[in-house]
């Protein structure tokens, strides 16, 4: 998709940790924030997230969605060396590799309001795994791709879907764009989530050396379908 028309930037610039070739992101402030993010080689075609999202806590029934922060560090180096939270994943992380997933996280969702991030469980007060987007290159353009992990007591509840439906809400504000979904074929509960969500299934392909389900979603910003709709021309009573 081609790039939209951004606002001039009130904040920085930074790279995208370990973009290749190196993408500039425009951040917008700390209180609302839009980012243009280059997304293919030639630079042809861009991922856009426009200025109209505040980067606050989303809670549900019974989450919090939110911003990682330091005091999150010591639980998910707990959670990425965890044997049953890294399933479907080639192998659990080691401490180093743990904590630098952890600041790769952290990055990710400074410059993107919806990068992956901690769930929170609000009977218990736990993070109990994450939501969101990271990028990814494939086939020769950068994605923005959805993935969602959570510890082993806290599956079979719906806080997947309900976390993830929550955080989309979230990007449909700030965003417009096609999203990426990767998932092992034999895990038929994530991709039960998957469809949920409203992703609808590409096609299988080898991803880093492994076959890999692939799904996508195009989001629209919520004020773009509401002009796109064509007018109720129904008489009214």
């Amino acid at each position: 998709m081609k790039a939209g028309r951004l606002n001039t930037p009130v904040g920085i610039h930074a790279r995208v940790p370990g973009s290749s070739p190196p993408r500039t992101v425009a951040r917008y402030g700390t209180t609302d924030a839009a980012y243009g993010v280059g997304c293919s080689s030639n630079h042809s075609d861009y991922l856009v997230v426009y200025n109209s999202v505040s980067l606050q806590v989303i809670t549900t029934a019974r989450l919090q969605v939110r911003l990682p922060r330091e005091a999150d560090r010591d639980r998910f180096v707990q959670l990425f060396c965890d044997e049953d939270f890294m399933v479907y994943y080639p192998g659990v992380l080691t401490g180093e590799q743990a904590e630098d997933r952890f600041d790769h996280m952290v990055a990710v969702c400074q410059t993107i309001p919806f990068g992956k991030q901690p769930v929170v469980e609000l009977s218990s007060g736990l993070v109990v795994g994450y939501t969101g987007v990271d990028y990814i290159d494939f086939e020769g353009r950068t994605w923005l791709e959805w993935g969602y992990r959570l510890a082993p007591e806290s599956r079979g509840l719906g806080y997947a879907t309900e976390a993830s439906q929550a955080l989309l809400a979230k990007a449909r504000q700030a965003y417009a764009g096609e999203l990426l979904a990767i998932i092992a074929p034999e895990n038929l509960a994530s991709q039960n989530v998957c469809r949920k969500l409203g992703f609808t299934f590409w096609k299988q392909a080898p991803v880093e050396g492994d076959i890999r389900n692939l799904y996508t979603l195009v989001i629209r910003r919520r004020n773009q379908e509401s002009r796109s709709r064509p007018p109720d021309r129904r008489r009214r009573p």
